[in-house]
């Protein structure tokens, strides 16, 4: 399971009740817009600047999910990762 530390749930948890989700979920894009941006001037430290809001935001929304919804999201990253390792594996058997 992903784990985040008790004292940064708390703290994001503490921003996500005072914005509440879809402020939150506005701030998601326009973190990624932002960070859409920074990779493409190929801008190392902003892009760095620009993950960590994205990270920041996107842990909230995780923290914010119902068990069940993050059992599913978790279930999903683990197929996809699964599944592209299964295609690098087969290019690689050609």
């Amino acid at each position: 399971m992903f784990k985040i530390k008790s004292k940064l749930q708390k703290k994001l948890k503490k921003i996500y009740d005072f914005y509440g989700e879809t402020l939150q979920q506005g701030q998601l894009i326009e973190e990624m817009e932002e960070l859409k941006v920074a990779i493409n001037k190929n801008d190392r430290e902003n892009y760095i600047e620009e993950m960590a809001d994205v990270l920041v935001v996107w842990m909230q929304l995780f923290l914010a999910m119902e068990e069940k919804e993050k059992h599913k999201l978790l279930k999903t990253v683990n197929y996809k990762v699964n599944r592209t390792l299964k295609r690098i594996k087969d290019i690689q058997n050609k």
